[in-house]
């Protein structure tokens, strides 16, 4: 099973897909978490990824293109794959070529953006392990200890993205760069509605895939 997660920036992409992973053991391949590794390695494709990340913007498609493409070779994708983050605009999708249309499911998770602006204020990520967290009650996952990893002890940090200023200019770019993927392949796409806790969004969302 091959899916493909649209949405913009707080709609629950990362924890729907991980729902999905665990669901139907097939990996979830996150464009943002690769290119964060990479940033963090500070590996070539990394270096020019920090450029764009950190301001809100999209980092060239052909750099990311070539990650997928490599990832989805391996044997952990044999049985299928969840994309998170990508394609994020038509050029992308195009790159993808054929793979396209191998997709079984292209599922748009939708929120009002008062919504996404408060759950991604909140997000806080462990500088250890990259687990994400959120510190307003309303929105899960809350750590046990205020500033402090559950799974590892970490300190968790809010990123240079997920300031307000970053996240208006990400969402702007989501409709102008995104939206027109979605246009494109409009018999294909299913709207979830993605208000509400994870595991009702989830609930939606296996309705949908019905298996």
């Amino acid at each position: 099973m091959k899916i493909m997660l649209f949405g913009p920036q707080g709609a629950g992409k990362g924890t729907i897909g991980n729902m999905l992973s665990e669901e139907y053991h097939i990996p979830l391949l996150s464009a943002g978490q690769m290119l964060r590794d990479a940033m963090k390695e500070c590996t070539s494709v990394g270096k020019i990824a920090e450029k764009f990340i950190n301001h809100g913007n999209f980092v060239p498609p052909e750099v990311i293109s070539n990650v997928i493409k490599e990832r989805i070779q391996k044997k952990d994708c044999a049985n299928g794959y969840i994309l998170d983050g990508f394609p994020r605009n038509l050029k992308q999708a195009e790159l993808f070529g054929e793979r396209m249309d191998d997709i079984d499911y292209i599922l748009e998770l939708d929120a009002p953006e008062e919504l996404l602006i408060h759950r991604l204020t909140g997000r806080r990520t462990c500088r250890k392990c990259t687990a994400v967290y959120n510190i307003f009650p309303d929105c899960a996952p809350n750590p046990k200890k205020p500033g402090i990893c559950d799974k590892c002890g970490g300190e968790l940090y809010q990123r240079e993205d997920d300031t307000e200023d970053a996240i208006k200019k990400r969402l702007s770019l989501y409709h102008s760069e995104t939206k027109p993927i979605l246009d494109k392949y409009k018999n294909r796409v299913t709207k979830i509605d993605a208000t509400g806790n994870p595991d009702l969004i989830f609930e939606r969302v296996l309705d949908v895939i019905g298996c």
